[in-house]
């Protein structure tokens, strides 16, 4: 019997450990993924920035030649810019443990 609740006990704290192990990853992936959505911005705005007249140090023609490369990204900033997005409120429940 004290067996049969040994191997309980254990099972339960694999158990425990691999739902940790779990919910770490979920939340590095949900991370990273914040975090290559802000890269992703500030290299727009890096590159689109000389074509509005924002100082960023890169100068205007490299932004034109990238412009044609840039579709998808383009959209995804108009559409991000559209939705105003709380970019604080989104880290900071990235990074709460609720």
């Amino acid at each position: 019997m004290a067996e049969g609740a040994l191997r309980r006990f254990l099972g339960n704290i694999v158990s425990f450990i691999r739902a940790q192990v779990e919910g770490f990853k979920e939340g590095s992936v949900s991370a990273i993924r914040l975090e290559h959505n802000e890269l992703e911005a500030a290299f727009l705005n890096m590159i689109l920035g000389p074509l509005v007249g924002v100082v960023t140090g890169v100068p205007p023609i490299i932004s034109l030649e990238l412009l044609a490369e840039l579709g998808d990204e383009v959209r995804y900033l108009e559409s991000r810019a559209f939705r105003g997005e709380d970019v604080i409120g989104d880290l900071f429940s990235t990074l709460s443990s609720e």
